[in-house]
C-alpha cells in the first residue's frame, strides 16, 4: 500500500502525458472509482470526511491525509509470484485502452514497485492476435494518399521501397476505430507521432490543428509543423476515401491536446 499523495502527483502526470485532454487532471477521479471493481483498496478513508456530494473524494481533504492506496494482498502476492500474468495484464490493458504507438513509451514510464520492472515483450504462446489487419490497412490508406505524407508530401524511398511513411488510425482499434481507409492517413513518422500524441489533430475542413503545447526554436521546428498549420492536407484522390468527421470529431475530443 502506498500513501495517497504518492500515487496522485505520480498518476497526475502520467494522465497529463496519456490521458484525454484536459485542461485539469484529477487524479483523485481513478483512484476512488478503481475500487469499484474490487481489485482496488483505500485505507483509512472515512467517507464523511473524504467523499463530497457528488460521490468523489474532496481535494480539499486529501492533502496531509494518512489514506493508503494499492491492491489487496492477494491479489498483490499473485503478480509478484506470477510475473507472466502481470505482463499478460499489462498487455490486456495497453491493447484496449491505449494506440499501440504508445505502450512502450508508457512501460518505461510507470514503476511497478516490489514486482520488478517488467519488459513489454512479444508473448511466445498465448498472445492474442491483433484485433486491425495491419498490412491490409497501412497498404490501402498509404494507396489512397498517393505513397505521400498528407501533411509534409514526404514520399523518400529505397530503391522501390517507402522509407517511414505509415497508415495512422484517427480512431484508435482500441477505441473502436475500423480498419477502414477513412478512419485512415497516411503520415510520415514525425507527424504519426505527433498525431498520436495530441500534438496535432484536424479540423472538419482538413486543416492542420496544432496543440498550443507544441512548440520549438529550431528549423525543424518551421519545417515539420508551423509551415503547415492550417493548412489544408492533402486530400486523397477519391472523395469516398476522405477521412470521416466522425472520426476526426473523436481524435480532437479524446487525443488532441487543445488547451496548453
Amino acid at each position: 500500500m502506498q500513501p495517497y499523495e504518492a500515487i496522485a502527483s505520480e498518476l497526475q502526470v502520467l494522465l497529463k502525458r496519456f490521458g484525454s485532454p484536459r485542461q485539469h487532471q484529477s487524479p483523485e477521479y481513478p483512484i476512488y472509482r478503481l475500487r469499484t471493481n474490487g481489485l482496488w483498496i483505500l485505507e483509512n478513508l472515512v467517507p464523511e470526511v473524504h467523499v463530497g456530494v457528488g460521490g468523489d473524494l474532496k481535494t480539499s481533504t486529501l492533502k496531509g491525509s494518512d489514506i493508503r492506496c494499492g491492491l489487496p494482498l492477494d491479489i498483490h502476492r499473485l503478480l509478484a509470484a506470477k510475473p507472466e500474468l502481470c505482463l499478460w495484464t499489462i498487455h490486456h490493458l495497453l491493447d484496449n485502452h491505449f494506440s499501440k504507438d504508445d505502450h512502450q513509451a508508457i512501460v518505461k514510464a510507470v514503476t511497478l514497485r516490489e514486482i520488478g520492472d517488467l519488459q513489454l515483450l512479444p508473448f511466445e504462446s498465448g498472445r492474442e492476435e491483433t484485433k486491425y489487419k495491419e498490412p491490409q490497412f497501412r497498404q490501402q490508406v498509404i494507396r489512397a494518399y498517393e505513397f505521400r505524407c498528407t501533411i509534409c508530401d514526404y514520399d523518400i524511398r529505397i530503391d522501390n521501397q517507402l522509407l517511414g511513411l505509415e497508415a495512422a488510425h484517427i480512431q484508435w482499434p482500441s477505441n473502436g476505430g475500423p480498419d477502414h481507409v477513412r478512419n485512415g492517413l497516411a503520415l510520415c513518422m514525425v507527424h504519426h507521432i505527433a498525431f498520436n500524441r495530441g500534438g496535432i489533430s484536424l479540423s472538419d475542413d482538413l486543416r492542420l490543428l496544432i496543440s498550443p503545447g507544441m512548440h520549438g526554436q529550431s528549423e525543424a521546428w518551421n519545417y515539420w509543423f508551423q509551415r503547415h498549420m492550417d493548412r489544408s492536407i492533402r486530400t486523397p484522390r477519391e472523395s469516398d476515401h476522405l477521412p470521416d468527421p466522425r472520426h476526426l470529431q473523436w481524435h480532437r475530443r479524446q487525443v488532441f491536446r487543445s488547451d496548453a
